[in-house]
């Protein structure tokens, strides 16, 4: 399978998506609202998606809960709370008690994915909080408590895990400090690596042995490059693998995203080149779908460690 995560266009594969994919066939497929209109269509839409690609493909979906949920009522039996409901009830109740809700949020939550057909969802927000950062992260993290992060993502994933689907890191090393949402711009983060070894890398280093994916930052961090974000970075992802431990699928984020300056080509290239494992690209358009496609073609047809 090609390293890579695609976006499709619609509820349904289209013709164009078809025959793209029975030629070169994806590591996984990330489904939007686009995609989702009711549950027999989701289910007959993933179904279909493993008969043509295969038993092996891993369908993924944004489903942390508050608000980004691809998947709402009526098709998803409740409205999941985001990140910071479960942060409150750390400091407000106690951290048991937390970390039971926390776990059984997850598990219900996965489970109802799991029933649609959907393998992996892209949570839980590992970010440590920074009150006066941009709000892209925000209420979607558990809050501005190193460890409060921490106990609460592994009750996130103990419960996504009991379910039987599989979690993402995100977005690893850290976004809380952004000042800018990497959707729209560049943002830089100056702190020194002496303080974000005790605070918001500490984080992803607990979790490193506790989820296959992760999803790295569309962020430059001075401390190891000022040229390249986390993604396009050799130095950040060889301090991800070596300091922070984390050995599992490193995925990047959304390639479409407007930190990247470069084409989808030369970022999809770059990114591999650097040491993430996947590339995610999210649009859709079946234009950038093969673009991508073609420029991984280029990028590992010799590499060893993926089958084309």
């Amino acid at each position: 399978m090609l390293p890579v995560i695609l976006g499709i266009s619609g509820p349904s594969l289209s013709s164009e998506e078809r025959d793209l994919f029975t030629k070169h066939k994806p590591h996984g497929i990330i489904l939007f609202k686009r995609n989702c209109h009711s549950r027999e269509q989701i289910i007959a839409l993933n179904r279909s998606i493993k008969d043509l690609i295969g038993a092996d493909v891993k369908i993924l979906i944004d489903q942390e809960g508050g608000r980004v949920a691809r998947i709402k009522p009526p098709i998803s039996s409740q409205e999941y709370p985001n990140m910071e409901f479960f942060g409150k009830i750390y400091t407000e109740e106690g951290r048991d008690t937390a970390i039971q809700k926390t776990e059984q949020n997850f598990f219900a939550l996965m489970s109802e994915l799991k029933e649609l057909g959907i393998d992996v969802t892209c949570a839980p927000v590992c970010d440590l909080r920074h009150i006066g950062a941009h709000d892209i992260v925000g209420n979607r993290s558990f809050g501005t408590d190193t460890q409060i992060v921490i106990d609460l993502c592994e009750a996130a994933l103990d419960g996504i895990h009991r379910a039987g689907g599989e979690g993402v890191l995100k977005h690893i090393p850290g976004h809380g400090r952004s000042m800018y949402d990497s959707h729209l711009t560049l943002p830089t983060v100056d702190t020194s690596l002496e303080e974000l070894e005790k605070t918001d890398f500490m984080i992803f280093k607990a979790l490193a042995n506790k989820c296959q994916y992760a999803m790295t930052a569309h962020i430059i961090y001075s401390c190891f490059d000022h040229n390249n974000t986390i993604t396009t970075s050799r130095n950040a992802i060889d301090y991800i693998r070596q300091n922070i431990g984390f050995t599992g699928m490193l995925m990047t984020d959304d390639l479409d995203m407007k930190a990247l300056a470069g084409s989808l080509e030369e970022n999809t290239e770059a990114a591999l080149n650097a040491g993430c494992n996947i590339a995610l690209q999210c649009s859709g358009n079946i234009k950038h779908i093969a673009s991508v496609i073609d420029a991984i073609v280029k990028s590992v047809s010799s590499s060893s460690d993926f089958t084309i």
